[in-house]
């Protein structure tokens, strides 16, 4: 019962602790999971004020060129800087009877093969109309009409409606194609005249976009890797899609099957009037690394502290038996010994008793007449001088003396009056 006491006490410490432990563990886990999500939201910012110091430049400029282009975007040190960013691109408005114009303008400055994709006929065309870097895959996006995209030009609407930056949902960048990456776009709009325009302004006014693209791995690789990604797997899914395979659009477990984990954090990111659904889960290799030296501490010792309670209890119990075992043995064999003593005495032709501290007879031997004819029950509770023996006052005196002072005493001869030939 003590084991099974101790061991219970210590079992619901170790519960409690080892409860702690993982409630702190839990509470590094959504630390770890709101620091990526604030970073890539601090990241986003930035990249917000490179568009802005683009659109900066194009309303200072007489004219936006390629040469000029390259030159101003290429001094902000994007792949130093601002990792993440696949380009970023003038976008201006064409208008119809404007466009055989602005293609061959770009023609003049070196771009032979520019052309207008998807081909057709439409009212006006926003394009990319400049691109830096000026990378092979980056190229292919040159002469794109990017309003002819659903997700794109809802973007596009917003942000010059509101004057704001405005961020895409998902959507497949014409240099990656259908298969590629999946990514997304930052539109800041550009406005003719000098000030900003006012509502009813902004669609008179406006003559393009400054963009930027993203690859989202190449995004997310570049943003959030720390060593806290050992913690979690991510998983970020647009809003703006219904809840399927198709609006994921980051896994940092794709290819693996997903495992049942210990802990959870859902938050979303909101930036540019669109939201991302960021999912975390913690990862094997986090859960089986949370510290549990507390609790198991306590678990060990508890288990050791109720065997040794168990065995002190049973040394205790031990020892008591072997005591009470002793007495009883040592009480047997005084009252055998008695027994041979009160044998012995009784066939002895000696005559044996026992006085109080009054010197009354208290015992004698009840089997044979005491001296002078008389027996024991006569004799129990009487002193010796109230017996009927001969003895002269003095003699009394000297052997009274005696016994008070506790000494021993022989060849004390008494007679006994009560026959004339008693014994002595």
């Amino acid at each position: 019962m003590v084991f099974l006491g101790a061991s219970a006490f210590a079992f619901g410490a170790w519960r409690w602790v080892e409860a702690e432990e993982i409630e702190e563990a839990r509470s590094n886990f959504e630390r770890a999971s709101v620091a990526t999500i604030e970073r890539l939201e601090t990241r986003l910012q930035t990249y917000t004020q490179v568009l802005r110091a683009a659109s900066g430049f194009q309303a200072a400029a007489s004219g936006v060129t390629r040469k000029g282009w390259n030159e101003f975007i290429g001094k902000l040190d994007i792949p130093g800087l601002y990792p993440g960013i696949q380009a970023i691109f003038y976008s201006p408005r064409v208008a119809a009877d404007d466009l055989p114009r602005f293609i061959a303008g770009r023609r003049v400055e070196g771009i032979a093969s520019y052309r207008v994709l998807p081909p057709g006929a439409r009212p006006y065309y926003q394009l990319v109309g400049y691109i830096h870097p000026e990378t092979p895959l980056n190229l292919l996006a040159l002469g794109y009409d990017m309003a002819t995209q659903p997700i794109p030009r809802q973007a596009m609407d917003r942000a010059r409606d509101l004057g704001i930056t405005v961020m895409s949902g998902k959507t497949a960048l014409v240099q990656e194609g259908a298969t590629g990456q999946p990514g997304f776009l930052l539109f800041q709009p550009l406005y003719r005249g000098e000030g900003a325009p006012s509502p009813e302004q902004r669609g008179e006014r406006h003559v393009g976009f400054v963009v930027a693209d993203f690859r989202m791995w190449d995004f997310m690789l570049a943003n959030s890797a720390t060593e806290d990604n050992s913690m979690f797997e991510l998983k970020v899914r647009d809003t703006g899609m219904p809840s399927r395979p198709e609006s994921v659009m980051f896994d940092s477990n794709s290819g693996f099957e997903r495992v049942s984990s210990l802990f959870a954090y859902e938050e979303l990111l909101l930036f540019g009037g669109h939201a991302w659904h960021m999912t975390f889960n913690s990862t094997p290799r986090f859960e089986t690394g949370i510290d549990h030296s507390r609790s198991n501490l306590i678990l060990k010792g508890g288990i050791v502290t109720a065997l040794l309670l168990s065995l002190l209890t049973w040394l205790l119990a031990d020892s008591r038996a072997n005591v009470l075992r002793r007495a009883e043995a040592m009480t047997a064999d005084l009252r055998a010994s008695e027994e041979r003593f009160r044998r012995l005495s009784e066939l002895s032709s000696d005559w044996f008793w026992e006085q109080d501290s009054e010197f009354r007879f208290i015992d004698l031997p009840r089997n044979q007449p005491v001296k002078g004819g008389l027996h024991a029950e006569q004799v129990l509770g009487l002193h010796r001088w109230d017996l009927p023996i001969h003895l002269s006052p003095q003699e009394w005196a000297a052997h009274r003396a005696v016994l008070e002072a506790h000494q021993p005493f022989r060849d004390f001869e008494t007679r006994f009056l009560v026959r004339p030939h008693a014994d002595r």
